[in-house]
């Protein structure tokens, strides 16, 4: 496995990864009948979101997607449906990770609770699998939303490094000894954007 490529979120000119969720209404590719496919081992999901502000207000602002279907081992490249008005465009050569770009989307996201973003990721804590979490990041934000409105943000770097600081007095990975159960929840773990505090 791969560490994932994150989402990004664009803040007063400065591009965060998304590196946690709590709540509900970001961009969700089956609203649109939308079932991407991963292509690399770097996104298997399938899709990339930029997401950003406006007056305040959660947009997702680019979105990067490979649809198609796979006939034996050829792939057959599809071009993604038109989305707030906007048609994707197609990269110019066969070598990609994405197949359908959509720029200045501008698509109002009804989001409900707390995402953070961070920046400055911490190279020495890397580890080949998943999405890296917020503490893994030296400057992280936590905004808060309410139906896409942008209802306080707040920089909580400092409670990452304190929590960076117990963090890494354990193993970042499951060792030898581990169980195949242990092995299984860590991955899903690594997985997931969840957060709470």
């Amino acid at each position: 496995m791969t560490a994932q490529i994150p989402d990004s979120f664009l803040l007063d000119i400065s591009e965060f990864s998304l590196v946690g969720i709590k709540g509900n209404g970001l961009f969700n590719p089956e609203q649109f009948g939308i079932r991407p496919i991963g292509m690399s081992s770097d996104c298997w999901r399938g899709y990339r979101c930029l997401y950003t502000l406006k007056n305040d207000k959660l947009l997702l602002d680019e979105l990067y997607l490979s649809l198609g279907t796979l006939d034996g081992r050829k792939f057959i490249s599809e071009d993604g449906p038109i989305i707030n008005g906007v048609k994707p465009s197609s990269p110019p050569n066969e070598q990609f990770t994405f197949n359908n770009t959509y720029e200045n989307l501008g698509l109002n996201l009804n989001f409900s609770g707390g995402l953070l973003i961070g920046r400055e990721f911490i190279e020495e804590l890397y580890v080949h699998m998943g999405f890296h979490p917020a503490w893994k990041y030296r400057e992280v934000f936590e905004l808060l939303f309410d139906t896409g409105k942008l209802i306080e943000k707040r920089d909580v770097s400092n409670a990452m490094q304190e929590f960076r600081e117990e963090m890494v007095k354990y193993p970042m990975r499951p060792g030898y000894e581990a169980s195949e159960e242990e092995i299984k929840s860590w991955i899903e773990s690594t997985f997931s954007l969840d957060y709470s505090f």
